[in-house]
């Protein structure tokens, strides 16, 4: 499952993200998409900073909100393909009626399976921030107490993405997690394991 809340991480849109990894493992990129609505989940940001500079976007539990997202259909080949290259995240087999998925075919998985954050979510105060563009969210961030120390200053996002970005940038991206998490400001965000899919 894809969240579709128009997340600008720098990757692309799901089909091209998914399609250049399935191309980079050897696998088919033929991946059906499907448009539903997940209940009791909210998407967020992924408390660490990619290899790209960005801050991509992850699931968490949230009573009562229901969220757009696309659903992409993999074969076990693709998702052992996917589980190769998502290293801060993890698959988790989730109850479709603890967070109900309703396909806009009208079908309702009992389970399916998802991709949380290793690291939680970005939520300063203990209150995710909701999935918006890097932007919006850096400037979100630079409200935070010591953010210039590990951002820099308020700035261009991309000159900051850029700098976070590559071999060159890993010890800052590094320190942005930590410096999150020193503020309390990461809120864990583990989904209860459902019933393995046949």
């Amino acid at each position: 499952m894809n969240d579709s809340g128009g997340l600008d991480d720098g990757a692309g849109p799901p089909s091209a993200v998914l399609h250049r990894k399935c191309g980079l493992g050897g696998v088919s990129g033929v991946v059906p998409f499907l448009p539903a609505t997940v209940g009791n989940l909210g998407i967020g940001h992924s408390a660490h900073v990619s290899v790209t500079g960005y801050v991509a976007s992850a699931p968490f539990p949230a009573d009562g909100i229901s969220t757009p997202v696309v659903v992409s259909l993999l074969d076990r080949r693709q998702m052992a393909c996917l589980d190769d290259t998502e290293p801060n995240y993890e698959p988790r087999c989730v109850d479709g009626e603890r967070f109900p998925l309703q396909l806009a075919t009208g079908e309702q998985p009992c389970t399916y399976r998802l991709y949380e954050s290793s690291w939680g979510v970005v939520a300063p105060g203990g209150f995710p921030v909701a999935l918006r563009g890097q932007q919006d969210l850096f400037e979100r961030l630079w409200q935070l107490p010591g953010a210039g120390d590990v951002l820099g200053p308020p700035d261009d996002v991309r000159a900051v993405t850029a700098r976070l970005a590559g071999e060159a940038g890993r010890g800052a991206r590094q320190a942005v997690g930590e410096w999150l998490r020193h503020r309390d400001a990461v809120m864990p965000a583990r989904f209860p394991e459902g019933s393995p899919e046949n």
